[in-house]
């Protein structure tokens, strides 16, 4: 081999050891380039779903002989809207010490008339709940609520769809705090579901 054929296939070879290195480099930064994609879409997605919860709960008359009317606003505080949006929700008097009964609430729920809607960013609606317990309060029951030997809850469960396909859950429980005339949030089951990774 001549030395001319030497320095060609020494110049050829750190061209391909240069060529290589830029390559692994270019590599790892085309990785490290999608996972900053992934990570962006993420925030975007998080930042602009849809976020539907509830904001207040409202309570009416308290009295004896009368039906007590409650309604919770449901709003989106999203940055879209939100798809297919349903709602169940119950009232229910509990002895001081017990929890509501939460579980099954769509199924308990399923013979009130429900339809889906559409919130858009911002915008709310008013439900009013299901009540185990239909009917005028008696006397017995606001004299056990005003003296705090039972707890008036109301509770439930909003679903929908996202505008990026994925379906989410919001749970809520208010308690009636009747020296105030008002509900107040529980300190249980306030619960949103985990994003998807």
């Amino acid at each position: 081999m001549t030395p001319y054929e030497r320095r060609n296939l020494l110049i050829t070879s750190i061209g391909a050891m240069f060529a290589f290195a830029v390559l692994v480099v270019y590599y790892f930064q085309l990785g490290a380039m999608q996972q900053a994609l992934k990570d962006s879409q993420k925030a975007l997605q998080l930042e602009k779903r849809a976020w539907v919860g509830p904001t207040e709960a409202t309570a009416g008359e308290f009295v004896a002989g009368k039906i007590f009317r409650t309604a919770v606003r449901i709003r989106n505080n999203g940055g879209s809207p939100a798809i297919d949006v349903e709602v169940a929700y119950m009232l229910q008097n509990v002895p001081k010490g017990g929890l509501p009964n939460f579980p099954n609430i769509w199924e308990r729920t399923a013979h009130e008339p429900r339809g889906k809607s559409v919130l858009q960013p911002t915008d709310g609606i008013m439900v009013a709940p299901s009540t185990e317990n239909d009917g005028p309060l008696n006397t017995d029951t606001v004299d056990a609520i005003l003296h705090g030997d039972y707890i008036s809850y109301i509770f439930g469960e909003v679903a929908y769809t996202d505008i990026f396909g994925d379906r989410h859950w919001t749970k809520w429980c208010y308690f009636y705090a009747p020296i105030r005339q008002t509900f107040s949030l529980c300190p249980f089951y306030n619960e949103v579901d985990k994003q998807k990774e």
